[in-house]
């Protein structure tokens, strides 16, 4: 339950007896709680109309705080001679849960949104008789719902199911065209989306006929015609569906401040008809209308929802930029794409790729520069609750319900917190392709690797609007001299993530050569740009999972570390922020923890000769309970790294054994250097569902020998690594085992350690791709350090580390595990 709803049903439970008992003996005070509902969901709506969702929700809450005082009246007054007046006044105003439910559902949040249309049909399961219609909206919220999912059956069925209560429905002055208007929009819908076009129709007649008798708004005209045009575009009727798509646009609301579904699905569908129809140029003007309208909801609220409810919002609208992708993608393979074509979609990717990983970031910086006390304490509460959730998943596996409770709660103080910091947080420039082509110099090139998926166009008769499971990779590039973004699709594009990169992790886990992954992944970029030598690699998809440095050319026997240098950004954006020297400041460094209370002498390093750190036993039931394999190397490689920063006058703070502890980790207030030498692990989703940034993290001291007092259990993840206090810290080293592997979202970059560091507000990141061997990763570290210290940019100075290495250690296994990836 959300803090703020519990805060508001306290306040107003506390009262809620003597309420009740007031309204027995004065029906008046039952009617200004009813008048008092009505007004608070009428500020609620309109703040949706400003597209002020914030505010909506804080109206909607305190409206359902409200009916549940007028439900347990109701409830405790069945006998009375009150109560068939009370319950006949109430049943207009039993809307709150279900407004609250929809604002949810168009937030993107989902899970909360059934929560609360399934409390809304219980709620009127009993208030009203069977056959009363008022039982029936919550089912069409559901069908909703489960629409927007895709689906489709389980929405048809909650559609049905609120079809057969309108068909039993008795209930007196009460005006059905409204419901069946509702109901026949959805079902048209859904029949569209499963191809059942003769069925489609039938419930588009029904619709229209229901809305000339409810007196429709200029919004609700446009969306009937809408749906009208697409019907006709999908069935093949290209004059009707100019028609109706010219009567839809006269109808949509001109009010720039509202963000209008209607006019959503309008520039959605006109889209698609220029699209079928070959008319390109228009194709994209109407495009770019529709990305422009995403763009200014993102700028307005999306510092206004949660962590969860952005990422549930995100996947919504990139649907329609994923279309636009994929628009292009068609043209670039048939050769064809305009400029226009081109700037647009690089523009949408430097404003849209890792924009969640933007968002976090700008909040925690608000948050960090407020020296607000209250805002400090809620964050302070914030922070406890997502270690609580990272300590149970961990110590009890059957403890979901109470996992699930404190995400809840963790959402409810987040989205406080956002409302505090809201007017800190600025809009961030509207970055250009251009800019990033000013900071380009001779043979350097700017990547964009985009993932979508194919949309079939000429098909959208056969399969409706959908894209199919066909897999495409497109390469976006800028140069110094070029007129404007260029690109090119790569070939096989969906056995880039199945059988090649398996064969690419095969070869590098089995010291193998591999003579397939360079001419797959790298060398048709080559052949694009073959006067390029520096790149900067902004990933998506499979290539998050991907080392270039080691993709090895089977003609000359080169590795791509020896022929180019490749920079690992989030962003292409990214290159327009400084790098940040080593200058003479503070380092603080982790290694060697004493996970189980066994280490007793520096004399024991001895005992394991090569070891790698990485878990031997990754099931989650056994995760705790397994022994963790010492790492000698990791100390050698923090004290040598040590006496290489004192050389240098830094100040410098070694945690060994004991002293390794998560709580130091936590208590650190953005060091220079932050270097981490232990075990580290990414969990696979085990089918709980549990949240990725929680399955990823590293091991550190008490794990096993945790005391009763210790509040820290010995394993930092990703989810908490979030709350470390980064922000001028110009480099984070996971010396650890696959440190930069997590769960990969489209668009998004990596959920694991790198994107909870990113967050803490770590400039550069050295992480690791697989299992690495103990030893030759502390020569590496040691090499990277003196390089780096000697004055060498920090890129550099990693390359010539690991091309050191391979004088020793040949194989890409051991020197090409890490990745360097920041500003």
């Amino acid at each position: 339950m959300k803090k703020l709803y519990l805060i508001l049903v306290l306040a107003i439970s506390l009262s809620s007896i003597s309420f009740a008992q007031n309204y027995v003996g004065d029906q008046s005070q039952l009617i200004n709680l009813n008048e008092e509902i009505l007004t608070i969901l009428g500020r609620g709506d309109s703040s949706i109309r400003t597209n002020n969702f914030l505010y909506a929700e804080k109206y909607f809450i305190e409206a359902c705080a409200y009916t549940d005082t007028l439900i347990l009246f109701v409830s405790g007054h069945r006998n009375s001679s009150s109560y068939s007046f009370s319950r006949k006044k109430i049943q207009g105003y039993v809307h709150a849960y279900e407004k609250l439910a929809q604002l949810y559902q168009m937030a993107g949040n989902l899970r909360k949104s059934e929560e609360l249309f399934i409390k809304a049909i219980k709620q009127r399961q009993l208030l009203f008789s069977e056959r009363s219609v008022y039982r029936i909206s919550p089912y069409l919220g559901l069908g909703q719902l489960y629409f927007q999912s895709e689906d489709f059956d389980k929405a048809l069925d909650y559609f049905n199911q609120g079809s057969l209560l309108l068909d039993r429905a008795s209930t007196t002055n009460f005006n059905y065209d409204v419901l069946r208007y509702q109901l026949y929009g959805f079902q048209f819908e859904t029949n569209l989306q499963k191809g059942r076009f003769k069925e489609a129709f039938l419930f588009l007649q029904r619709y229209f006929y229901a809305l000339n008798t409810i007196y429709p708004t200029n919004e609700q005209i446009a969306t009937a015609f809408e749906k009208k045009a697409r019907y006709f575009l999908l069935t093949g009727n290209t004059v009707k569906t100019d028609y109706y798509l010219h009567r839809a646009e006269k109808f949509l609301p001109t009010n720039s401040v509202t963000f209008s579904i209607a006019e959503v699905h309008f520039l959605r569908t006109k889209s698609l008809r220029f699209w079928h129809h070959h008319n390109f140029d228009s194709a994209v003007h109407t495009f770019e209308k529709l990305l422009h309208v995403y763009k200014t909801n993102i700028e307005k609220n999306f510092s206004a929802l949660s962590e969860y409810e952005r990422e549930q919002f995100y996947v919504t609208l990139k649907k329609d930029f994923d279309l636009f992708n994929s628009f292009v993608v068609d043209f670039i393979y048939m050769g064809s794409a305009s400029p226009a074509m081109m700037a647009l979609l690089y523009n949408t990717q430097l404003f849209t790729k890792a924009l969640l990983l933007n968002e976090i970031t700008k909040l925690k910086r608000a948050i960090d520069g407020s020296h607000d006390p209250e805002l400090t304490a809620k964050v302070a509460t914030w922070q406890n609750l997502k270690e609580q959730v990272a300590n149970l998943y961990y110590t009890d596996r059957k403890a979901s319900a109470a996992i699930n409770e404190l995400g809840e709660q963790i959402n409810s103080i987040e989205k406080d917190i956002n409302q505090k910091t809201n007017y800190l947080i600025k809009t961030g420039e509207d970055v250009q392709w251009q800019q990033i082509q000013n900071h380009l110099k001779e043979g350097e090139a700017a990547l964009e690797i985009i993932r979508t998926k194919k949309f079939h166009i000429d098909s959208i008769q056969q399969k409706g609007i959908q894209f199919s499971n066909e897999v495409q990779y497109l390469v976006l590039y800028i140069q110094p001299k070029s007129l404007g973004p260029e690109g090119f699709l790569l070939s096989q594009s969906t056995g880039l993530e199945t059988k090649y990169i398996s064969n690419y992790r095969n070869c590098i886990l089995h010291q193998l050569t591999d003579t397939l992954s360079y001419n797959l992944y790298w060398k048709p970029i080559l052949n694009h740009l073959p006067s390029c030598n520096t790149f900067f690699l902004s990933s998506d998809g499979v290539y998050n999972q991907l080392n270039p440095n080691v993709l090895q050319n089977p003609v000359s026997g080169k590795y791509v570390l020896d022929e180019l240098n490749v920079f690992s950004v989030t962003n292409t954006k990214d290159i327009l922020q400084s790098e940040g020297g080593a200058t003479m400041q503070t380092a603080c460094l982790f290694g060697r923890p004493d996970y189980s209370g066994n280490i007793t002498s520096k004399s024991e390093k001895l005992i394991v000769n090569k070891s790698l750190r990485a878990l031997s036993d990754r099931e989650m039931l056994n995760f705790t309970d397994q022994e963790f394999s010492d790492l000698p190397g990791t100390e050698t490689e923090v004290e040598s790294i040590t006496d290489i920063l004192d050389a240098r006058q830094w100040e410098t703070h070694t945690f060994i054994n004991e002293n390794a502890t998560e709580g130091n980790i936590k208590a650190l207030q953005s060091p220079t250097v932050l270097h981490i030498a232990t075990h580290g692990f990414f969990l696979e989703d085990d089918g709980s569902h549990v949240n990725s940034m929680i399955r990823s993290g590293i091991l550190l001291s008490g794990i096993k020998n945790r005391s009763a007092q210790d509040t820290q259990d010995g394993i930092l993840t990703a989810y908490e690594a979030t709350n470390l206090t980064l922000e001028n810290t110009n480099l984070v080293v996971l010396s650890a085992c696959e440190t930069g592997l997590g769960e990969i979202k489209n668009g998004e970059g990596v959920y694991g350690l790198q994107r909870g560091l990113k967050v803490a507000g770590a400039k550069n990141l050295l992480m690791s791709f697989w299992k690495v061997d103990d030893h030759a990763t502390a020569d590496l570290m040691i090499n990277f350090y003196q390089n780096w210290l000697s004055g060498q940019p920090i890129h550099k100075a990693f390359k010539e580390a690991q091309i050191k290495l391979r004088k020793k250690y040949e194989s890409p296994f051991y020197w090409g595990a890490f990745i360097l990836i920041g500003n």
